[in-house]
């Protein structure tokens, strides 16, 4: 986030990627990496790459919401970091011209 907010997109991409091919336990970390990696993928020209890694965010995140994300079991990843996910989706389909609940697909 930080490699990214600071207009680093390519090393921003680095550490999503490292990210997500860890697979890292807590199941929020790679919908945050996905939606980063579509920002970034975005502003750096590569539209449709970006649109992909948005929806793979999206359908991850949206069954969670829909079934209740104060449902959610601790395997599940916290609540709080769900609506993280969330926040950063949003950003990206803002971004991208998108409205908050559309997909691209």
């Amino acid at each position: 986030m930080v490699y990214y907010r600071n207009g680093e997109y390519t090393n921003a991409l680095t550490w999503a990627d490292n990210t997500i091919s860890q697979h890292a336990p807590d199941p929020t970390l790679a919908p945050a990496a996905h939606a980063f990696r579509a920002m970034a993928l975005y502003r750096i020209g590569q539209v449709q790459e970006a649109k992909l890694e948005l929806d793979w965010a999206k359908e991850v995140v949206d069954p969670i919401f829909k079934k209740g994300v104060s449902k959610v079991t601790n395997n599940e990843g916290r609540w709080f970091e769900w609506h993280i996910d969330r926040i950063y989706i949003n950003e990206a389909e803002k971004m991208m011209g998108e409205s908050a609940g559309a997909s691209a697909r």
